[in-house]
């Protein structure tokens, strides 16, 4: 087989797979209805003082 038709079937090749990428998330992000469910995270009970509201607020914990 000569190059340039290894080069060609390397393009269709790699034509077809972009294709297949593509239509698959079209697929997945515009026909495939679904539901985005939210959790609100729970907090374990703290004694409510100021520092305490300080530390939860930047994430650290006593």
């Amino acid at each position: 087989m000569e190059l340039s038709t290894e080069v060609a079937i390397g393009s269709l090749i790699a034509s077809v797979l972009s294709m297949l990428v593509a239509g698959t998330t079209a697929w997945l992000t515009l026909w495939q209805r679904g539901t985005v469910k939210v959790v609100r995270p729970s907090v374990s009970p703290v004694k409510a003082t100021t520092k305490t509201k300080a530390n939860l607020m930047i994430g650290l914990s006593l």
